[in-house]
């Protein structure tokens, strides 16, 4: 069961975050009919979301419940597309809760190629909590980013 699920503005592309103790795995499944999507991609990102500490927290709660189900909290991560579909940002919203980062907080996927086999590249960063950023946001002029302390707005000068 994917933790975050973000779909891209013209609907042929899906991004899923994947989390289970101690392993973070992000899949692009792209649309082949109406209803069906693919998986074409999965790239694990355990290293970059996590320092190797894998001590369960209030996030990783998978203790039975009633009538035997589990009921999970799974990271809060946050999956934003571009407005053209050509990137898409995972946000690990720990930093949003007071909840401390344990590596890089912000993942950029290139997905101009996620027709290609093993097309989509990805790129970690904000790797400290001052500049991790607590929300984004993608506009047609730029994107807008929250860090701990004040607001950044970056954009494509010509």
């Amino acid at each position: 069961c994917p933790s975050a699920v973000g779909l891209s503005p013209s609907g042929d592309c899906v991004v899923a975050v994947h989390r289970r103790h101690g392993t973070v795995i992000v899949e692009v499944l792209l649309r082949t009919a109406a209803r069906v999507f693919v998986s074409v991609q999965t790239i694990d990102v355990t290293p970059w979301t996590s320092d190797g500490h894998v001590e369960p927290t209030i996030f990783d709660n998978d203790a039975p419940g009633p009538l035997g189900s589990t009921s999970s909290l799974r990271l809060p991560y946050d999956i934003l597309f571009s407005p053209c579909g050509r990137f898409a940002t995972i946000l690990d919203k720990r930093a949003t809760y007071g909840f401390p980062l344990t590596n890089y907080a912000l993942m950029v996927l290139d997905m101009a190629l996620r027709h290609e086999r093993r097309g989509v590249r990805s790129l970690p960063l904000a790797p400290v909590e001052d500049v991790a950023p607590r929300s984004m946001e993608w506009t047609e002029a730029g994107m807008w980013i929250q860090p701990k302390f004040g607001t950044v707005f970056l954009w494509n000068a010509p």
